[in-house]
């Protein structure tokens, strides 16, 4: 059996670049929305702690920090009109009521 630490983490650079691609694209057909799609109503799911933190970097990269970026047990409480699943090397995009 392989012994894995406890506290391992992963991340997939591809699934990351692809998530970046989707939310580009998103938010350059968003400008034709009313009102326009804004970074700060984009959450991402990812499966793993360290996807999280290499994904908040590349985003940070391209000027998207307002993009919300947790694990799946903090996105439970994301509040807002997309959410890009990354899971299994596709993105999947969810649509979600925005709360309050």
């Amino acid at each position: 059996m392989l012994d894995i630490p406890q506290r391992a983490t992963w991340y997939n650079s591809g699934e990351i670049e692809q998530t970046v691609k989707t939310i580009v694209s998103l938010l350059s057909e968003g400008n034709f929305c009313l009102p326009p799609l804004r970074p700060g109503e984009i959450g991402v799911m990812a499966p793993w702690r360290e996807q999280v933190w290499k994904l908040r970097e590349r985003l940070r990269k391209e000027k998207l920090s307002a993009v919300d970026v947790g694990t799946v047990e903090v996105s439970r409480s994301f509040h807002i009109l997309f959410h890009l699943d990354d899971f299994c090397g596709a993105c999947r995009i969810i649509k979600v009521e925005k709360i309050g």
